[in-house]
């Protein structure tokens, strides 16, 4: 009688790694990350302490001694703009030389090779206090030694392990304070805002490696990396007070002639750590929905049906007044802002851009609008310009001054007798405007400099 059985059969391996020879390199962690997306800190360098602790474990042979070494091993970019790159005429775009480190432990064990006073350092050598780049993706620089074979070497004058080896055996556990070191970065924005950090996601590789110090150059042990992950964030970030509804009521027969002002209404403030520019649009819901075809205020309430009358108020006719002129106007003779003082009657450099769109404007040509005027810098295509990085907050040392970057908004409404809005554009004449209430909105557009 034959029986059905199964049969499983089960293999299994087991895999070892051992380091005959106890030389072991160790981090606490393997990655760390750092966001700048706040002004101020383009203003400073920015510090991240305590990204790693690199530890070694020398056991054998015990006669010898080590080198510590730090290697750039990586750079890779993923940008969001096109400012700061060297396609946009900057010179020195951000890379792996404006990321900096250094090396602790409580013996200062990297400052024995390198000049503490700063006087004349040591260029291969990294440093314990101060902080260092590496070099271009290949270079390396020592933490410990240097490129000739020095043998033993004693600890710094005034540290805990001064006089004792701190190149030879041991451990992060029975020797934590020469054979543990705390990796702090630093990122160099002095050149800011002459050099535009560029907006992106950047990750930088340390490779930390050991040497036989007698033989400089042949590897010891195992091989550690750790990856910086950077992202610089675009700031455009401008601080807006206002009404939230500016009035203008006309039951005065001399507002009507003179005009009714609205004086420091708007104040915008700016920072960015881009090239901006800053522009007033006029618009509606009339004017969106018909495309620029209608660019008119809009019609809360009619106060008259009088066929004689009309209800189309161009938007063109609200005039606005910038309490300083455009710091960057741009080339040519065109209205570059909206500086000119009010005249009476208008003069027609005050009217407000009119424009269709939300993400990207189109000016709307029946209003006469043709997007060349601008608060700050151009958007203008024929002659444009920008605004550099900067802020309301502080001065920039002559990088920039902070009241370019602020700006105080005025508004005047001139109805006109008979009240046709003659400085708007399309004409009301030969009709009037009826009486009634009307509305139409102002977008204050702050944007990356394209």
């Amino acid at each position: 009688m034959l029986k059905n059985f199964f049969l499983i059969s089960m293999t299994i391996y087991l895999f070892l790694s051992l380091n005959s020879k106890g030389q072991v390199l160790e981090l606490s962690s393997f990655q760390k990350k750092i966001v700048i997306d706040d002004f101020s800190e383009f203003t400073s360098n920015p510090t991240l302490y305590a990204a790693t602790t690199l530890s070694f474990t020398y056991a054998a042979p015990l006669a010898g001694h080590w080198d510590l070494v730090a290697e750039s091993f990586a750079f890779n970019d993923n940008t969001y703009s096109t400012q700061g790159t060297a396609a946009a005429g900057a010179a020195d775009p951000f890379d792996e030389e404006d990321i900096k480190i250094r090396a602790f432990n409580e013996c200062n064990t990297p400052d024995i090779d390198y000049d503490i006073s700063g006087a004349s350092p040591n260029i291969n050598h990294l440093s314990s206090t101060l902080f260092r780049n590496i070099g271009a993706t290949g270079t390396e620089k020592y933490i410990v030694g240097n490129l000739a074979a020095l043998g033993n070497t004693p600890g710094d004058i005034g540290s805990p392990c001064a006089g004792a080896p701190i190149n030879s055996t041991g451990s992060p556990s029975s020797d934590p304070q020469s054979h543990t070191f705390r990796i702090d970065f630093e990122l160099d924005f002095s050149n800011f805002p002459a050099t535009v950090m560029t907006p992106g996601f950047y990750t930088y590789t340390v490779n930390f490696k050991a040497y036989d110090d007698a033989n400089p150059g042949t590897q010891i042990g195992n091989t550690v990396s750790f990856s910086l992950e950077i992202e610089i964030l675009p700031v455009l970030q401008m601080n807006i007070s206002s009404l939230q509804n500016i009035d203008f009521s006309f039951s005065d027969i001399n507002k009507y002639i003179s005009g009714a002002i609205k004086y420091g209404a708007t104040k915008m403030e700016v920072n960015s750590n881009l090239q901006w520019d800053l522009t007033a649009i006029g618009s509606s819901f009339t004017n969106d929905q018909s495309s620029g075809l209608s660019p008119f205020w809009d019609i809360i309430a009619s106060y008259s049906s009088n066929p004689g009358g009309s209800s189309n108020i161009p938007l063109s006719a609200l005039e606005i007044f910038q309490n300083q002129p455009n710091p960057q106007p741009g080339a040519g003779a065109r209205a570059r802002d909206y500086s000119a003082n009010f005249t009476t009657p208008p003069s027609g450099n005050n009217n407000i851009e009119v424009a269709t769109g939300y993400l990207s404007f189109l000016p709307v040509a029946l209003s006469g609008s043709n997007l060349e005027k601008s608060i700050a810098g151009s958007i203008d295509p024929l002659f444009p310009s920008s605004m550099g990085p900067g802020s309301y907050i502080i001065d920039g040392g002559g990088a920039w001054v902070r009241e370019q970057f602020s700006y105080t908004i005025s508004y005047r409404l001139t109805p006109g007798l008979p009240a046709t809005f003659a400085n708007g554009a399309p004409l009301i004449a030969p009709l009037y405007a009826n009486p009634g209430s009307y509305s139409m909105r102002v977008k204050f557009i702050l944007t990356e400099d394209q």
